[in-house]
């Protein structure tokens, strides 16, 4: 049975969400009665903290996005082996941002990530990892939260994330590797013009279009050098959508850094309001009565937008995936969330206006949605799932 398990903190990061995330699992495994120490990086005496921790017994080392998987080492070995310990990266962006860490050829690393895609691409491309598991993030729920009927939210459609500047971003591609220049670009095209395509997928299909021949290892190398395409048409897709919301009129409000740089003639019925802590967007999506998402480029998993929305009571309004046609009821008497095509953005203000002019419809999202996310979607079942790994891994090994 896992008894005792060390995590790393480190603050600040991405709204300091993945202290966040930390502390939920933390908490989680500290309610089945498993012990959690912390190994906090932000210290000033970051060895203090190691040696505080080193001759423990671990069942498991768990990490958000790499954090603490650096090159501390112990009588020329890595901290981890060191202690011999379990290593899990729990990945929440695609992995080919990670590509230096899971290169580390730690004895027993594992990952954790968001999307069927990125499991099957780990799994190929990293064969120092030995197990790769689809785990999505649980929503978030501010306790106490009052859940407020549909009719009485404050908000119609409510986006929270931050704007880039494309020209930004191609600024930074121009100025990168003048090697993978033209297959960032390629590779972009292509994943613009085929938006079912992983990222993955359309470097693939770049490769083979110009005849260059690579082996797995070599793939993740260039798929880590093109980084910035996936950036891009992240960037692309969502000003795409939010355009085409903000030209039909709905009452949209934007809660992230950077809208104010749109260059858009008439806002019409468009709220821009500043970037907000990530616990209180929970807070936002209890007094809309859409939440907007746009898939990180996802195309087998989830992101946490989704079932924090439905926690809170909103209805989810997104772009599919596999994983979301799979595990969600989409079409028919009893749908769970929204979903539109990325690629006919046009689709996302059609069903817009179609339930936003249906206040049984919303309510009956609403509703199912939120039992759908209390059942399936929160951290307490998520960490039971973890568990199940962290323990079927251990009889494994």
């Amino acid at each position: 049975m896992i008894s005792n398990v060390l995590m790393f903190r480190r603050a600040n990061v991405c709204y300091d969400t993945l202290n966040i995330f930390t502390d939920q699992v933390a908490s989680c495994l500290k309610k089945r009665g498993i012990n959690v120490d912390f190994i906090n990086l932000d210290s000033k005496d970051v060895e203090g903290e190691i040696y505080r921790v080193i001759n423990n017994r671990y069942d498991v080392a768990l990490t958000f996005n790499s954090v603490g998987q650096h090159a501390f080492k112990v009588n020329g070995q890595f901290l981890l082996d060191y202690m011999k310990v379990p290593f899990y990266n729990y990945i929440v962006d695609h992995p080919m941002r990670h590509y230096k860490h899971l290169c580390v050829p730690l004895k027993d690393y594992h990952v954790f990530c968001l999307d069927k895609g990125h499991e099957e691409y780990i799994l190929k491309s990293h064969p120092n990892i030995k197990t790769a598991n689809t785990l999505p993030l649980g929503g978030w729920i501010n306790e106490g939260a009052n859940i407020k009927p549909i009719r009485d939210r404050r908000y119609d459609v409510v986006l929270t994330g931050s704007y880039y500047s494309l020209s930004d971003i191609e600024d930074t591609i121009l100025n990168g590797d003048k090697q993978f220049i033209d297959l960032t670009i390629a590779t972009i095209n292509y994943m613009l013009d085929n938006r079912s395509v992983s990222n993955e997928d359309a470097l693939k299909a770049v490769l083979e279009a110009n005849s260059i021949n690579v082996d797995d290892s070599t793939f993740a190398m260039y798929l880590n050098k093109i980084d910035r395409s996936n950036h891009y048409v992240n960037a692309y897709v969502r000003e795409e959508v939010v355009r085409y919301v903000i030209d039909s009129g709905v009452s949209l409000h934007l809660f992230g850094d950077g809208w104010d740089r749109l260059n858009v003639d008439d806002w019409k019925n468009t709220v821009i309001h500043k970037g907000v802590p990530y616990t209180e967007t929970a807070d936002i999506y209890a007094d809309a009565k859409v939440c907007l998402n746009t898939m990180p480029w996802f195309k087998k998993g989830l992101h946490d937008r989704v079932p924090t929305a439905m926690l809170n009571g909103a209805v989810a309004l997104t772009d599919t995936t596999e994983y979301i046609d799979e595990f969600f009821v989409t079409e028919g008497d009893d749908i769970e969330l929204l979903t539109f095509d990325i690629a006919n953005p046009v689709t996302a203000v059609e069903k817009l206006k179609s339930v936003l002019g249906d206040a049984k419809l919303l309510e009956g999202v609403s509703e199912r949605g939120r039992r759908k996310a209390l059942c399936d979607l929160t951290w307490e079942v998520r960490v039971d799932q973890m568990i199940e790994i962290f323990e079927e891994n251990k009889n494994n090994a």
